[in-house]
Parts: C-alpha cells; structure tokens; sequence
C-alpha cells in the first residue's frame, strides 16, 4: 500500500535534518515541503507509526492554508503527485479550505482526519465562532461530501458532522507512546524538575487561546486552595514534548476546562504516568477515564464543581490506575486501527 499523508504546516526544526538524505521538491506554498517515507513528521506520533505497520508513506506539508490560492496550487500539486507517484490513498490532517480543495481534485481514495478545532471552529473571548472559525468549520463539513471517508478523534466529533456525513466516519483518537510517557516515582521527577515534596500541585496545560478556557481553570484552582491553601497550579507552556514526562510524574493531578476537544492527548499522557485526572465533559474525556481512579469526568462548567471534584482526588493522595487503561490507544494499537480503515477502501 503506498499512501501520501498530507498536513498543515512544516516540520518541527527541519534544521535538524539537515544531514539526512530527504527527498526535498521545490515549494509551491508559503514553505510547501515534501519528504520521503516520513523521515520528518511533526510531533503528532500517529502518523510515523502507520509506517511501522509495513505501510509505504510519503509527506507534504503546507503553509499558507488562510489563501484560497495557495490551497488551489497545493491541490493541484498534489494531484499531479498521485498521478505521477501512483498513490493508492491521500490522508490529509486538518479541514478547512486545505481539505476542501484536495478532496475535490484527488483522482485516488481522500481520506479526511479532522483534529477538533477544524470541525468545531475558533472562538471569541464572548464564546461565539469567529468569522474565521465559521469558515474553517464550514469548509471542514464540506470536505467530507467529496471524501471517500473521515477520521474523527472522539464519537463527540462524529455526532457533530452532518447527518449525511456521519456514515463515512469513524472515530479513531490520536496515539501515544508509551516508550516516551510511563511512571517514574514521584520522589525522583520532583527531583529532577527541584520541586519540593509536600505541596501538592495541578498541571494545566496554558493556552491564549479561548477554547482551552483558562478562566475556568484558575477559578476552579481559587475555590479549591480556599480548603487546600497548600495547593499549587502549575501552568504547562513551551516545555519539550520529550520533557512532559517528568511533570506528569511530579505532579498530583491534570485539570482539563476546554470547551471541546478532539481527543485530548495530555489526558492520555497523563494516564500513562498514573497521574489523575479532573476534567470537564469535552471530547472523548469520559472515554478515556472510564474505570480510572482516582478521577473524574464532571458535567458541568461550574468552578466549584471542578473544586470539590479535584479535592477528592488529591485528598485519596494516591496515583491512578491509568496505565492500565491506555493499551488501546497506544500507538501500534492506533496505527492498525488506521490501516484496516485504509485497507476497507482499498478492498472495495
């Protein structure tokens, strides 16, 4: 099988490649890339792991999506790629207009992955769409009419797709990998980042952007150190993807507010370091912590309720069962669920 894989963007310090022997076509974008059976992915694990299922996989990458024109040129491109490579499947990550105009030139299967926030849009501080987050959401829909199929991350994201749409997709959630995420002893990965020992400390994942809803997770911290004044809230930003690890495992327990969610990996992650987890009702979030304790799946937005919810955990002071729940989403796990999708389009 010999499967293109589209996505947005460019590779994660494409310096550091610079020695290997990629296959480099000139841009046709704002930093169009396109390499050689996936020697350079971008940090989103799955899709390096589909080529250890014995899978022939190339990749391009583009930028410059926000221009309808630039999205035209990729799409041509990329169909004159398929003709002249042979390409049985085309599986592009992220909607929008990038999808849209692929999916409509691809002369081979389209397989579209929408991530979350392509499906359900952008937001406003106010909590409405904007223009922007309409049109990619618009678009995203849209693709799909044109694809062979979709992969959603959660059954949340199916049930938001057009009725007509929703017996193309499947729902299959990103991987992780458990050589990079596993316990470590709480006493060595507070060690390790000089963190003292008896204060007990929230991860949350810091963003600017609404849809992770910030405001809501520093409520809740204020009502819950209003009875855990030792509590402390450690905001997660711009630390290397290789260095999470250690704060997973130092840390008491992972808050997660967001709006929505595809499917969020730092929960997943996190259960693979048997930290718990307090998370509101987004994505496949009570999925993922089914049967996981201590933690907890709460339905509504209410601080207080996040609060009470995260003192529970952390007065048990104990790691979860998380470990024991993640075997399914782990990558080779994730990568034969994605190519026994591909390989239904290909035997029919």
């Amino acid at each position: 099988m010999k499967v293109l894989i589209v996505q947005v963007g460019t590779p994660v310090n494409p310096d550091d490649y610079k020695d290997q022997q990629l296959f480099q076509e000139p841009t046709i974008t704002q930093g169009m890339q396109y390499f050689r059976y996936g020697e350079v992915v971008n940090n989103m694990q799955t899709r390096e792991s589909i080529t250890e299922q014995g899978i022939l996989v190339d990749h391009i990458y583009f930028t410059g999506r926000k221009n309808p024109l630039n999205c035209i040129k990729a799409a041509i491109k990329i169909r004159q790629l398929v003709k002249g490579k042979e390409y049985e499947l085309v599986n592009q990550y992220w909607g929008g207009m990038s999808s849209f105009f692929t999916a409509f030139l691809c002369p081979c299967v389209y397989i579209i992955s929408l991530l979350g926030s392509d499906l359900y849009g952008q937001y406003k501080q106010n909590g409405s769409r904007t223009l922007m987050g309409r049109m990619l959401s618009f678009f995203s829909q849209l693709t799909i009419v044109f694809a062979s199929g979709v992969i959603v991350m959660s059954g949340k994201m199916k049930e938001r797709l057009w009725v007509s749409s929703r017996k193309k997709a499947i729902a299959i959630c990103e991987g992780i990998s458990l050589a990079k995420f596993f316990p470590i002893p709480v006493a060595d990965a507070r060690k390790h980042l000089a963190w003292e020992m008896e204060k007990p400390v929230i991860l949350f994942f810091s963003s600017d952007a609404y849809v992770k809803n910030m405001p809501l997770a520093k409520k809740a911290f204020e009502a819950l150190k209003e009875e855990l004044p030792s509590a402390q809230l450690f905001m997660v930003q711009g630390i290397p993807h290789a260095e999470l690890v250690w704060y997973y495992n130092a840390a008491n327990l992972l808050l997660m507010t967001s709006y929505h969610e595809g499917s969020n990996n730092s929960i997943k992650e996190a259960l693979a370091c048997n930290l718990p987890v307090v998370s509101v009702n987004v994505g496949d979030a009570a999925e993922r912590l089914h049967n996981v304790t201590p933690s907890a799946v709460v339905d509504s937005f209410e601080p207080r309720d996040l609060a009470h919810e995260m003192l529970k955990v952390l007065r048990k002071n104990m790691r979860s069962n998380g470990l024991d729940k993640v075997n399914e989403v782990e990558l080779p796990n994730i990568a034969v669920k994605i190519v026994g999708y591909y390989s239904s389009f290909l035997k029919n």
